[in-house]
């Protein structure tokens, strides 16, 4: 989470995504990092896609609220 972090303290107004590894488990992480786009892709296939889905929803909000 470093670079992200350095990104975020040099540019606050930038979009940065981070895809790749994405996981309920880590969403929290993320976010706090300053990212605020993310692509999850396997965490959403493998299993059950709507518990992953509603579970990084929720901790994201909590995070970053509209």
């Amino acid at each position: 989470m470093p670079k992200i972090v350095s990104l975020r303290a040099a540019f606050p107004q930038l979009d940065i995504e981070v895809d790749g590894g994405i996981s309920p488990e880590n969403i929290e992480a993320v976010a706090k990092a300053g990212a605020n786009m993310i692509v999850a892709g396997t965490s959403v296939f493998k299993g059950d896609s709507s518990v992953a889905i509603k579970a990084m929803k929720t901790t994201w909000y909590q995070i970053n609220p509209v």
